[in-house]
């Protein structure tokens, strides 16, 4: 039996992903424990590890009260924008708090399972303590790759992309990632730093990376690293294994299947304009819908359903989008990374919506 120790924090996205592959392990028998903020925690009550806060709350409430900046910044250059939020504001500040949890979870372990942007401060434990651990990457489009820059950025061929790529690693753009204070703290452990030493690289681990996306959403490179490996999407059924709120079965109960309006980037999630416009472009073709949203009403979450033929529904609390969408007639997906609502549209008919200027483009 082996000790293992999962890491992850921010949007539900960043979270979720990992929590099948730690219940699996548990439930061979593995002593497996998740360090997450606690804001996640009741959501795995009764998944069979344990979990153990991260020292700070970088979790979607906080980040609801930056909806306003990762709207603007959350879909140029592949959110590049947003590492002053995620690493000047979350992290960075809080390295002592963060490093101090984690570290206190990894005393005897054998292995920690990281989110790669939370391996920045894990993989300090484990460099400490001589622990070898594996980042589970959701972004491997942001692997270096001579065969196709960094999204938003023009092919400019084989030399031109790589040294675009040479250039997100280089001290140039160490201030956008809050490099000095990692380096800083890095030093203050006793941990080796050189002036190579870059966030944009730190990210992957030296022993072994899965990249948790299908082949089917993007193709692996010639040249990326031998240790990583895509192994596809992981699943899960969510808190009561998947059941759906009553409200939202007798909504479908009600009628015939609805129209779902789903989440895709946090930046989308930042956007309620967005889908109150696609409620609207609905509204007139009479048809029954049902909106997604993660930010929290007024009224504190209280979903507004109607049972009516031609009614809509719509939750902020959580459930698993793939049951939603096996009892709809189409998906509404948002733009771009869309990973579950991708895979409903190999099914059925399905409608984009970008969510970058904050106007529905339906095509």
């Amino acid at each position: 039996m082996a000790r293992v120790v999962f890491y992850s924090m921010a949007h539900r996205g960043d979270v979720f992903p990992y929590v099948p592959i730690a219940s699996e392990l548990s439930r061979r028998g593995h002593d497996v424990t998740y360090v997450v903020p606690r804001e996640f925690h009741p959501l795995f009550a009764s998944e069979p590890f344990r979990c153990a806060h991260s020292g700070t709350d970088f979790s979607p409430v906080a980040l609801d009260e930056d909806g306003a900046y990762i709207a603007r910044w959350g879909m140029p250059l592949s959110g590049a924008g947003l590492m002053p939020l995620y690493f000047g504001r979350y992290t960075v500040p809080h390295l002592g708090a963060l490093f101090e949890a984690v570290d206190a979870e990894l005393v005897d372990a054998d292995l920690l399972v990281s989110h790669p942007a939370a391996s920045l401060v894990g993989a300090m434990s484990c460099e400490r303590r001589g622990i070898p651990w594996i980042v589970g990457d959701l972004f491997p489009m942001l692997v270096p790759t001579a065969t196709a820059p960094p999204a938003g950025v023009p092919n400019l061929g084989r030399r031109g992309n790589a040294a675009i790529w040479r250039l997100g690693q280089s001290r140039v753009v160490g201030p956008l990632m809050s490099r000095q204070g990692f380096v800083d703290f890095r030093r203050s452990l006793g941990l080796r730093t050189d002036s190579g030493w870059n966030v944009a690289g730190a990210r992957l681990s030296p022993t072994r990376n899965l990249g948790l996306v299908s082949r089917h959403y993007i193709d692996p490179a010639p040249d990326w690293p031998a240790n990583y490996d895509l192994v596809g999407f992981t699943s899960w059924n969510g808190p009561d294994s998947g059941r759906l709120p009553d409200d939202v079965q007798s909504f479908l109960d009600a009628g015939p299947p609805p129209i779902v309006v789903t989440l895709g980037t946090s930046g989308a999630s930042a956007r309620p304009e967005v889908f109150e416009q696609v409620a609207a472009v609905l509204d007139s073709l009479d048809t029954r819908k049902f909106s997604h949203r993660t930010r929290q009403s007024p009224s504190g979450c209280v979903p507004r359903v109607s049972n009516g033929v031609t009614g809509s529904g719509r939750s902020s609390r959580w459930h698993r989008s793939s049951r939603m969408l096996e009892a709809s007639c189409s998906p509404v997906r948002t733009a771009p990374m869309r990973s579950s609502s991708k895979r409903a549209c190999r099914l059925r008919s399905c409608h984009a919506c970008s969510t970058s200027n904050g106007t529905p483009d339906a095509n």
